[in-house]
């Protein structure tokens, strides 16, 4: 949850970086809310997240936690049999990635090129997470030779 919450607010510092407007916006919207964002608090600027668009923090949030459940319970695990159990609902979240993301393009949300960006930070940054995290706990289980088990 710690990650998902700091995929969040890599987001939301990205959209303040580049500040690319969403499609439905027009340019008059967006340069009077571009103006009025300098004279905000650090706390109001999230709620310019309904004017920047660049990158989707829906594709983002859901190739993040996709890609994340594919290294944690399918990329080099020891059996197939752990890899069959997971495989199923791999799927789902797939499909919940492929709803989402034509979702967002069908109902002008954001562009392709900002579903996207979101897609490739979010898996970046779930291996980035992954690999810190089974380099942190890596030789911390030790299994037993008898059951292939941890300790």
């Amino acid at each position: 949850m710690i990650t998902y919450i700091a995929n969040i607010f890599l987001n939301q510092l990205l959209k303040l970086c580049v500040k690319q407007p969403r499609p439905l916006i027009n340019e008059k919207t967006f340069e009077l809310a571009m103006k009025h964002m300098k004279r905000a608090n650090v706390w109001s600027l999230i709620s310019y997240n309904t004017v920047l668009g660049m990158p989707s923090g829906h594709a983002q949030g859901v190739f993040f936690s996709t890609a994340f459940f594919f290294f944690v319970f399918l990329y080099k695990q020891p059996s197939p049999s752990i890899q069959h159990q997971y495989r199923n609902l791999f799927i789902v979240y797939i499909a919940i990635t492929l709803i989402t993301i034509i979702q967002r393009v069908y109902y002008k949300f954001h562009t392709v090129n900002q579903i996207i960006a979101g897609g490739i930070i979010g898996t970046i940054f779930a291996f980035l997470v992954y690999s810190c995290a089974s380099n942190k706990i890596k030789g911390v289980i030790k299994q037993r030779k008898e059951e292939d088990g941890p300790l």
